[in-house]
């Protein structure tokens, strides 16, 4: 419906017809004001009238105009129409006009101009075809999608993209890296790196202790604050190292640290059970991974709840699909931390995906996510390998393990609390203490306890709830909770720590070790995984564990681990009568692989930050290629079984210089009969059968867990420095 009010106008005719003029140029200058303004403007100057559009069936644009205008327009009686007011719609006018610029309204592609964009450049269409080039396997993929989704941001015409061909090449060889750069050109760098802070050491604990203080009645930090005060004359120590070896940390990166598992929305509760016997392990590497990035003099924030969470990304909430425009700074974190649940917690505030953000992600994940579970549409493809906690579409070295058990994912590990030991190191008492604080753990064990008993005194740490237990034994000497010191004084007390089967792969077991006992754990047999085992289901991992802690059995082993089959009393006596000569002799010592010192974790995290870069396809390679060995695998072997077998680690990142015709010949040593793409997690492979080389077609699906029955996996293998296994001899 339209209504019309009578204007009285006392502005003289000259000021009118000015004004008027300085509206009709404004609005034939803008594209995207609606035609309704014209009107507006005519029929007000020309013929005294005003047309004020009202009810449901205008569109929003011309309803924001109405509020706009309102103020001039009298239900009843008349105005006076004056310079002034007209100046006032002038200004509504530009404003309104600066808000739709923001609306897309065509389907066209939009003027860009050459002077005020980094990537316009004279090119000829013709060269801007997208190249075959195996340093850039995602160039074609991107340049298609592209094509299809242009428009879906609007940071990509910000960017110069204008839906031609060339403008694709140029974003995505000089914005995102995938395509290979045209002559002439070169890459874009955000403002954020052009001006580089170098870290400086921070060993000042209270700069940390305010970065922890927590300002609800929610206690969410309390343990891993605990953690650190306890530890940090260690962090110190690893400080005055490093500067005394001259050793530079890299740039100063402003680092986002979101530690979901702690929030209220995740409902693990594991904030309100930190001092009740929950689970700590989680916290321990949280704690050790704040304390490593603070004192490498990063710019370090923490969020332990969602609403945090949210003010932390500020801008970044949007999912710009690009990197900031040069000419804008951005506050935005170079890296973020998060655990699953975080994960999961960001992607529900940052609508339509990721975005820029997918790239700075670097997940803690104590299990691991393994190639086939984190691709969503292999996952759903293939049910065995959908989970609940993966299909998140990353590139696989972007999730951190606690232990490197998972060549495909990188290690970020812990540190252990080496105790200092007085000269000459005490004796040891005749105590075996059993790993295992809760009672569950302790069920079906007391045959097996009982053998120990023939030798040694049996103590525990076990949380009982209501005592006394009805399930530890009454011969068990039971401490109850203690505290990480008063454990510590008890593992240098005790020449044997006893695995109970669970829980797997936790912190305690290299404590032990680090202070001088024997850590005798249970043999599995079959394996555990989750084909036979409740705890793996859902968890996107296929691992089968051959002991309770397979780094344990594989990188330390005898005399501090011994692995054996709890069921065979006899071969567990042998082992415990083995375990007690080799204290006798004193073949037994406080022993702690360098990747669990804080030496050697902020060495490996520096490396990372230094070297891995999710955002930047093209860049170096890392590790470097001279550190790899290229192997062929038996048929229906895995990359990492036959890197194992030759003492080295399957390097997933290298899978990408094996993925060619070429290097497949070379490592045959003959052509292939033909060659084809498939999507699988057992590419690049050979099928000697059909005398085929298949190479992989999707890249995130490289995988060095991937095996079948009739093919030979091609390898790329790395060495390993002793006792800092994530690192090449050449990576530092």
């Amino acid at each position: 419906m339209i209504t019309r009010t009578r204007l009285n106008s006392t502005s003289s005719d000259e000021d009118c017809i000015l004004l008027f003029r300085r509206l009709c140029i404004r609005i034939l200058r803008s594209r995207k004001l609606s035609i309704c303004i014209c009107g507006l403007v005519v029929f007000w100057v020309c013929s005294a009238f005003v047309l004020v559009p009202v009810g449901d069936s205008v569109n929003k644009y011309e309803k924001d105009i109405y509020h706009k205008t309102e103020n001039i327009v009298l239900p009843k009686g008349s105005i006076i129409v004056n310079k002034t007011q007209l100046d006032r719609l002038l200004n509504r006018i530009n404003e309104l006009e600066q808000k739709l610029k923001e609306v897309p309204t065509s389907t066209k592609a939009p003027v860009t101009e050459k002077k005020d964009n980094h990537i316009n450049a004279d090119v000829s269409e013709t060269s801007c075809d997208a190249p075959n080039d195996q340093s850039f396997p995602d160039c074609q993929a991107k340049i298609s999608w592209m094509k299809i989704h242009w428009r879906s941001d609007k940071c990509y015409s910000e960017h110069g993209v204008d839906g031609t061909m060339c403008s694709f090449r140029k974003y995505l060889s000089e914005v995102e890296w995938f395509c290979p750069l045209l002559p002439g050109r070169k890459r874009f760098q955000s403002d954020d790196n052009q001006n580089v802070n170098k870290a400086k050491w921070n060993p000042d604990m209270e700069g940390l202790m305010q970065l922890l203080q927590e300002k609800g009645s929610r206690v969410t930090l309390g343990w891993i604050k605990q953690r650190i005060k306890g530890m940090w004359s260690k962090w110190q120590q690893a400080v005055n190292t490093f500067h005394n070896r001259t050793i530079e940390v890299g740039p100063r990166l402003k680092i986002l640290l979101h530690l979901g598992l702690l929030t209220k929305q995740s409902n693990f509760k594991i904030a309100e059970l930190q001092f009740k016997g929950g689970p700590l392990g989680e916290l321990v590497q949280w704690a050790d991974i704040i304390s490593s990035l603070y004192v490498m003099g990063h710019n370090i924030q923490i969020t332990t709840e969602v609403n945090q969470l949210q003010r932390a990304l500020g801008g970044t909430s949007h999912a710009s699909s690009c990197p900031p425009v040069p000419g804008r700074s951005s506050n935005e974190a170079e890296i973020i931390y998060t655990d699953i649940a975080g994960l999961k917690q960001l992607k529900k505030i940052i609508k339509g995906g990721y975005g820029q953000v997918r790239c700075k992600l670097r997940i803690v994940d104590s299990f691991g996510t393994e190639p086939a579970y984190n691709h969503e549409g292999y996952a759903k493809s293939h049910r065995q390998f959908k989970s609940a906690w993966a299909m998140h579409n990353l590139n696989p070295r972007q999730f951190f393990t606690m232990f490197p058990h998972s060549d495909d994912n990188s290690f970020m590990g812990f540190v252990v609390d080496m105790p200092v030991f007085s000269t000459p190191i005490p004796e040891k008492e005749n105590i075996a203490l059993v790993y295992g604080k809760h009672e569950n753990y302790w069920g079906t064990k007391e045959k097996y306890l009982e053998v120990f008993k023939k030798y040694l005194d049996v103590h525990g740490t076990v949380f009982v709830p209501n005592p006394p237990s009805k399930i530890i034994p009454s011969w068990v000497q039971n401490h109850g909770l203690l505290k990480a010191t008063d454990l510590m004084t008890l593992l240098q007390r005790s020449k044997v720590f006893v695995g109970l089967g669970f829980p797997y792969e936790g912190p305690n077991p290299l404590e032990a070790v680090a202070a001088g006992a024997i850590f005798i754990q249970p043999k599995f047999n079959p394996p555990h995984s989750s084909l036979n085992k409740p705890f793996f289901k859902g968890k996107p991992t296929s691992r089968a564990l051959s002991s309770q802690h397979p780094y344990a059995e594989e990188f330390i082993g005898e005399p501090h681990v011994f692995t054996v089959d709890i069921d065979n009393k006899e071969e567990l006596e042998l082992t415990i009568k083995n375990a007690l000569k080799a204290h006798e002799e004193k073949r037994v010592y406080p022993y702690l692989p360098k990747e669990f010192t804080p030496e050697g974790m902020i060495e490996r995290l520096s490396a990372f930050l230094n070297h891995q870069d999710f955002c930047s396809p093209s860049r170096l390679r890392w590790p470097p290629d001279s550190s790899v060995q290229l192997l062929m695998s038996e048929k229906g072997q895995s990359c990492s079984e036959v890197c194992r077998k030759h003492k080295r680690i399957c390097e997933a990142s290298h899978f990408e210089r094996l993925n060619t015709e070429q290097s497949l010949k070379n490592i045959l040593g003959t052509s292939c009969r033909s060659v084809r793409r498939e999507e699988d997690i057992f590419y690049p492979a050979f099928q000697p059968s059909s005398s085929v080389c298949i190479l992989q077609r999707t890249p995130l699906l490289f995988s060095c867990v991937g095996a079948k029955h009739d093919l030979v996996r091609f390898c790329p293998c790395r060495d390993f420095i002793s006792g800092q296994t994530a690192l090449c001899s050449q990576c530092i």
